[in-house]
């Protein structure tokens, strides 16, 4: 049911990993079209998550919900999925990074609920 769910964004044009991690930094789940190596992703996106969870006070921001890294070939977008996971996307140039970020939110849900 997860990885069903995960494929749904690799319809978005441009999307081409995504990836279920837990707060320990383990991957659970994930599905791409790339092969980027996942366990760096992982390893890459929770030192972000983390660094934003325990600056947030700081930042005066609230609760970590979504980091965007845009770099020139694309982006890499980390979303709160529990407390436990989060959800990591990445896609190329060819995709609409608002379009994506609208519907990381509405996927994130069913996630949540098939894990």
């Amino acid at each position: 049911m997860l990885q069903k769910i995960l494929s749904e964004f690799l319809q978005i044009d441009g999307v081409t990993t995504v990836a279920l991690i837990s707060y320990d930094g383990f991957v659970i789940e994930y599905i791409q079209n790339d092969t980027i190596n996942i366990e760096a992703l992982g390893a890459l996106s929770l030192d972000a998550v983390r660094f934003f969870s325990q600056e947030r006070n700081r930042l005066g921001m609230g609760g970590l919900r979504q980091v965007v890294l845009e770099q020139t070939g694309g982006a890499i977008i980390i979303s709160r999925i529990t407390d436990e996971e989060f959800l990591v996307v990445v896609a190329n140039t060819k995709m609409m990074l608002g379009r994506l970020t609208h519907e990381i939110p509405k996927i994130s849900l069913r996630i949540a609920a098939a894990i």
